[in-house]
Formats: structure tokens, C-alpha cells, sequence
């Protein structure tokens, strides 16, 4: 099968482990994959504030439908959705405390993001919060298609909630890694 997407990630030494895994199970699952390594950019928060510029090089890079994934996720099953999806952007919601909150863990992008992502990096080089919650604020001011990605793209592997199909485990070494 072919891939109308590439799976784009990033990481800093102390997950370099995890973006092995990553790339490994992209490999088995048949998804094409471009993985980074950056310097650490000075604490957890601002390397993922670094995310929307590293996805508007990856927008210029290639020509294709962009899917960020952190790299301390694995591809469970094939992402056949980002094969069909009709959308410029799709994000997961997670529900925190009784409240939506936006979650970048996986992102679906389309060139026609390219603005919101050049705003996002903007925004985030400038903001005290977090790359997620400056994503959510933007997301209104743009003239795009969105749409919320379903758990099983953006599942957090001890949640209460599962689904018994995941296809993107997402494993939170940010618990065991952030210093900030």
C-alpha cells in the first residue's frame, strides 16, 4: 500500500531509546517515517514548543499529507485513516478533569495547514504555555478543515478509558523524563 502521509517525530537525547522503538514500529506497521534528533532546547515545555517549526520544515521537506506522532508512541496496527482522511488538521481531544483539552501527541496535517503551523510556531516562541493549549487558540482563527482524530490514534497506555484497537500507543516518557 501506498502512503498519501509520512509519520514525522522528534526527539533529545533522553529519548533516543524511544525513538528506536518509534521508528521500529512504524518499519512493522509499513509507514513511512522521518525521525530527528534536536538539541535539547532548555526543558520539556520548550521542546515541545519547538514542535511547529520542526513540522514546518517537515511541510517544506516533503511532498505529502504530514502525521506527527511523539516518539515515545508505537504503531500498534496500520493508520489507514490518514490514507483517507478528509481534513487539514486533525487532533485528538482528551478529557481531563471533566474538560476538553487538545492533545499533539498525533497530528494529521495537510499543506493547507501550513498557515496555522507558521502561526503555532509564531505563537509559540513568544508563549509561556504549553505547544497544545497555543494550537488550541489558533485553531478558529484559520479557514481549514478540522476534525478530531478518534482514542484509537491517540491512546495513552494507562488510561482508564481504552479501546481493544488501538493503532497509536502513546507512552508518556515525558513522566519519566521532563525537567522542567
Amino acid at each position: 500500500m501506498t502512503n498519501k502521509f509520512i509519520v514525522v517525530g522528534f526527539y533529545t537525547d533522553n529519548y533516543r531509546d524511544s525513538a528506536f522503538e518509534f521508528v521500529k514500529s512504524c518499519i512493522e506497521q509499513g509507514v513511512s517515517v522521518y525521525v530527528q534528533r534536536i538539541d535539547d532546547q532548555g526543558g520539556w515545555r520548550k521542546n515541545t514548543s519547538y514542535k511547529p517549526k520542526f513540522l514546518l520544515e517537515c511541510m517544506d521537506k516533503f511532498n505529502c499529507d504530514i502525521v506527527y506522532v511523539d516518539v515515545d508512541a508505537k504503531f500498534v496496527r496500520y493508520p489507514e485513516l490518514f490514507n483517507t482522511i478528509e481534513a487539514d488538521i486533525g487532533y485528538w481531544r482528551c478529557n481531563l478533569r471533566n474538560q476538553k483539552h487538545l492533545a499533539s501527541g498525533t497530528l494529521y496535517l495537510s499543506h493547507k495547514a501550513y498557515g496555522l503551523v507558521s502561526a503555532w510556531a509564531s505563537e509559540c516562541s513568544a508563549s509561556t504555555d504549553n505547544d497544545q493549549t497555543v494550537l488550541d487558540r489558533l485553531l478558529d482563527d484559520f479557514d481549514i478543515v478540522k476534525t478530531e482524530l478518534p482514542m484509537e490514534y491517540c491512546q495513552i497506555f494507562d488510561w482508564p478509558l481504552q479501546s481493544d484497537k488501538p493503532v497509536i500507543v502513546h507512552y508518556q516518557a515525558s513522566r519519566r523524563h521532563r525537567h522542567d
